[in-house]
Protein backbone atom coordinates (compact mmCIF):
# COMPACT_ATOMS: atom_id res chain seq x y z
CA UNK A 1 0.00 0.00 0.00
CA UNK A 2 1.30 3.44 -0.85
CA UNK A 3 2.25 5.64 2.07
CA UNK A 4 -0.22 8.33 0.95
CA UNK A 5 -3.26 6.08 1.36
CA UNK A 6 -3.04 5.68 5.13
CA UNK A 7 -5.44 7.31 7.54
CA UNK A 8 -4.46 10.90 8.41
CA UNK A 9 -2.99 11.44 4.94
CA UNK A 10 -4.39 14.18 2.74
CA UNK A 11 -4.93 14.37 -1.00
CA UNK A 12 -5.92 17.06 -3.47
CA UNK A 13 -9.01 15.93 -5.38
CA UNK A 14 -10.74 17.96 -8.11
CA UNK A 15 -14.20 19.02 -6.96
CA UNK A 16 -16.37 21.90 -8.14
CA UNK A 17 -13.83 23.12 -10.69
CA UNK A 18 -10.82 23.28 -8.35
CA UNK A 19 -8.72 21.03 -6.15
CA UNK A 20 -9.99 20.45 -2.61
CA UNK A 21 -8.07 18.96 0.27
CA UNK A 22 -9.44 15.62 1.50
CA UNK A 23 -8.30 13.62 4.52
CA UNK A 24 -8.36 9.83 4.75
CA UNK A 25 -10.19 8.74 7.92
CA UNK A 26 -10.03 4.95 7.73
CA UNK A 27 -7.33 2.45 6.93
CA UNK A 28 -8.08 0.41 3.83
CA UNK A 29 -11.01 -1.88 4.59
CA UNK A 30 -11.57 -5.40 3.30
CA UNK A 31 -13.09 -4.01 0.10
CA UNK A 32 -9.93 -1.93 -0.53
CA UNK A 33 -11.64 1.38 0.17
CA UNK A 34 -11.07 4.45 2.36
CA UNK A 35 -13.45 6.99 3.87
CA UNK A 36 -12.49 10.57 3.00
CA UNK A 37 -13.74 13.98 4.14
CA UNK A 38 -13.01 17.30 2.50
CA UNK A 39 -12.04 20.69 3.83
CA UNK A 40 -13.85 23.79 2.57
CA UNK A 41 -13.24 27.47 3.19
CA UNK A 42 -15.52 29.41 5.50
CA UNK A 43 -17.16 32.47 3.93
CA UNK A 44 -19.01 35.11 5.90
CA UNK A 45 -22.75 34.83 5.46
CA UNK A 46 -22.55 31.31 4.01
CA UNK A 47 -23.61 28.30 6.10
CA UNK A 48 -20.90 25.96 7.34
CA UNK A 49 -21.00 22.96 9.67
CA UNK A 50 -19.13 24.02 12.82
CA UNK A 51 -18.58 20.43 14.04
CA UNK A 52 -14.90 20.76 13.05
CA UNK A 53 -13.46 24.16 12.16
CA UNK A 54 -9.84 24.15 10.97
CA UNK A 55 -7.80 27.30 11.44
CA UNK A 56 -4.96 28.66 9.34
CA UNK A 57 -1.75 26.88 10.37
CA UNK A 58 -3.36 23.62 11.44
CA UNK A 59 -2.36 22.15 8.06
CA UNK A 60 0.07 23.66 5.53
CA UNK A 61 -2.59 23.71 2.77
CA UNK A 62 -5.14 25.67 4.86
CA UNK A 63 -4.78 29.37 3.99
CA UNK A 64 -8.06 30.61 5.47
CA UNK A 65 -10.47 29.36 8.15
CA UNK A 66 -12.08 26.15 6.91
CA UNK A 67 -14.37 23.37 8.01
CA UNK A 68 -14.93 19.68 7.35
CA UNK A 69 -17.84 19.03 4.96
CA UNK A 70 -19.30 15.91 6.56
CA UNK A 71 -22.32 15.81 4.26
CA UNK A 72 -19.99 15.24 1.28
CA UNK A 73 -18.10 12.21 2.59
CA UNK A 74 -16.57 9.94 -0.05
CA UNK A 75 -15.67 6.27 -0.04
CA UNK A 76 -13.04 5.62 -2.70
CA UNK A 77 -10.97 2.63 -3.74
CA UNK A 78 -7.34 2.88 -2.63
CA UNK A 79 -6.16 2.04 -6.16
CA UNK A 80 -8.12 5.02 -7.51
CA UNK A 81 -6.65 7.37 -4.90
CA UNK A 82 -3.09 6.28 -5.69
CA UNK A 83 -3.50 6.74 -9.44
CA UNK A 84 -5.55 9.92 -9.64
CA UNK A 85 -4.82 12.34 -6.86
CA UNK A 86 -1.96 14.45 -5.50
CA UNK A 87 -0.75 13.58 -1.98
CA UNK A 88 -0.20 16.37 0.55
CA UNK A 89 1.02 16.47 4.15
CA UNK A 90 -0.84 14.33 6.74
CA UNK A 91 -2.95 16.01 9.42
CA UNK A 92 -1.71 16.09 13.00
CA UNK A 93 -2.93 13.55 15.54
CA UNK A 94 -4.89 16.32 17.32
CA UNK A 95 -6.61 17.52 14.15
CA UNK A 96 -7.35 13.95 13.08
CA UNK A 97 -9.07 13.29 16.42
CA UNK A 98 -11.16 16.48 16.05
CA UNK A 99 -12.19 15.50 12.52
CA UNK A 100 -13.22 12.01 13.66
CA UNK A 101 -15.09 13.36 16.70
CA UNK A 102 -16.89 15.86 14.48
CA UNK A 103 -17.94 13.12 12.07
CA UNK A 104 -19.84 11.40 14.87
CA UNK A 105 -21.26 14.64 16.31
CA UNK A 106 -22.33 16.38 13.11
CA UNK A 107 -26.00 16.20 12.21
CA UNK A 108 -24.87 16.55 8.57
CA UNK A 109 -22.94 13.27 8.45
CA UNK A 110 -25.03 10.67 6.61
CA UNK A 111 -25.95 7.69 8.81
CA UNK A 112 -24.31 5.24 6.36
CA UNK A 113 -21.05 7.21 6.69
CA UNK A 114 -21.15 7.08 10.49
CA UNK A 115 -21.76 3.32 10.35
CA UNK A 116 -18.94 2.81 7.82
CA UNK A 117 -16.55 4.84 9.98
CA UNK A 118 -17.43 2.96 13.17
CA UNK A 119 -17.02 -0.39 11.41
CA UNK A 120 -13.71 0.44 9.73
CA UNK A 121 -11.88 3.07 11.83
CA UNK A 122 -9.68 0.65 13.73
CA UNK A 123 -8.81 -1.85 11.03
Amino acid sequence: MSSHTHKKCTLLIPSGGKDHLFVILTPKCNEGQHLLMNFSSIYEGVFHDDSCVVNVGEHPFIKQPSYIVYRQARIDKATHLIKCFKPKEPVSDELFKRICDGLLLSTHTPKRVKLYFLKNKGK
